[in-house]
């Protein structure tokens, strides 16, 4: 997986430098261990020693039990605004590039209700076995037409994925790019408060016509990816 620009960064890799220097340290000073018996990354003694001395930390050996854990919760809280300042550089890099969302509508056809299954090559589609809408960094506004009809407008680089068939026993399979999706904002509405198959406190949409997932949930703990993935994978992707 190809990395962010800000992680290539010098200022972004001290600040990891020093995230693991520390959880070092708080190792050093809430174990009974000297430098020599811990595992200290890559990392030598004298980096150890030399941090200490330019960050003031003392030895271990000249301090009480008191002072070790203030040092201990200073090191702790040290430790966890470097980590939210690294998320926030990755998710600013994230927001700068419009790296908004992945947008999919398994079945274009459900959404808008197609009366017929239409026509290819002047010929009637027998069967629609997948209109599938996948699309990337989506923007969603609303626009009026001349008429003064409200719209609701969903644009980014997307394919319209279509398998139908024209002849009995026989499929043609069609990607088309697309930029946009344009329907009636009662429409779009009824798209977005479809009956939910995920509830949760994740800023996801995921129900039974479309699924919307912002790209910064990469920066949601561990637990929560990965009820998602399971999620996604049993209800969108597999079935699609």
């Amino acid at each position: 997986m190809s990395k962010l620009e800000v992680e290539d960064t010098d200022d972004y890799n001290k600040a990891v430098e020093k995230q693991k220097l520390l959880n070092v340290l708080k190792n050093y000073y809430t174990s009974d261990k000297g430098f020599e018996d811990l595992e200290l990354e890559s990392f030598h003694i004298r980096d150890m020693f030399g941090f200490m001395s330019d960050y003031e930390y003392p030895k271990k050996g000249f301090i009480d039990e008191d002072e070790k854990e203030g040092l201990v919760n200073k090191i702790d809280q040290e430790i966890e605004s470097i980590t939210q300042s690294l998320k926030n550089a990755r998710l600013k890099e994230i927001k700068d590039k419009d790296l908004n969302s992945l947008l999919i509508i398994p079945s274009w056809s459900e959404v808008i209700g197609y009366k017929t299954k239409g026509f290819y090559l002047n010929k009637p589609v027998l069967d629609l076995a997948k209109d599938t809408i996948v699309m990337l960094s989506y923007d969603m506004l609303s626009v009026e037409d001349r008429n003064g009809d409200v719209l609701g407008l969903l644009t980014g680089p997307g394919i319209l994925f279509t398998k139908f068939s024209i002849s009995p026993g026989s499929y043609v399979i069609n990607a088309r790019e697309i930029n946009m999706i344009l329907l009636p904002i009662i429409e779009l509405q009824k798209l977005l408060e479809a009956p939910p198959i995920f509830k949760s406190d994740i800023d996801i949409t995921m129900n039974e016509l479309i699924s919307i997932l912002p790209f910064n949930l990469v920066e949601e703990a561990y637990t929560k990816q990965a009820i998602v993935r399971g999620i996604m994978s049993r209800n969108v992707f597999h079935p699609n």
